[in-house]
């Protein structure tokens, strides 16, 4: 078998993979959204996790997000400063 590699752009492949990923850690138990080390992260697939629920879903915004940061808290063990930790995911998200 024979493959041809001429005209193949791995720079399009790269920027095509990010478009078609599959996130799939938000399909997976709670358990698995919680990651201790990392409050940002568990806040985010908390975030996603939750999102799949029309219970919270339908939430506004202000009261969803504090929500997940009490949610976060309670599975990570810790006080979390709400403005703090907003400001500080900001800067992750957006830079």
């Amino acid at each position: 078998m024979d493959f041809d590699y001429d005209g193949f752009s791995y720079e399009d492949f790269d920027s095509n993979i990010e478009e078609h990923r599959v996130n799939i850690i938000s399909n997976l138990p709670i358990e698995y959204q919680i990651n201790k080390d990392d409050r940002f992260e568990t806040y985010m697939n908390l975030y996603n996790y939750y999102r799949k629920d029309s219970m919270y879903n339908d939430l506004p915004f202000e009261f969803y997000s504090d929500f997940i940061l009490s949610e976060t808290e309670k599975y990570i063990g810790v006080k979390i400063e709400d403005q703090d930790f907003y400001k500080e995911l900001k800067k992750i998200i957006f830079d």
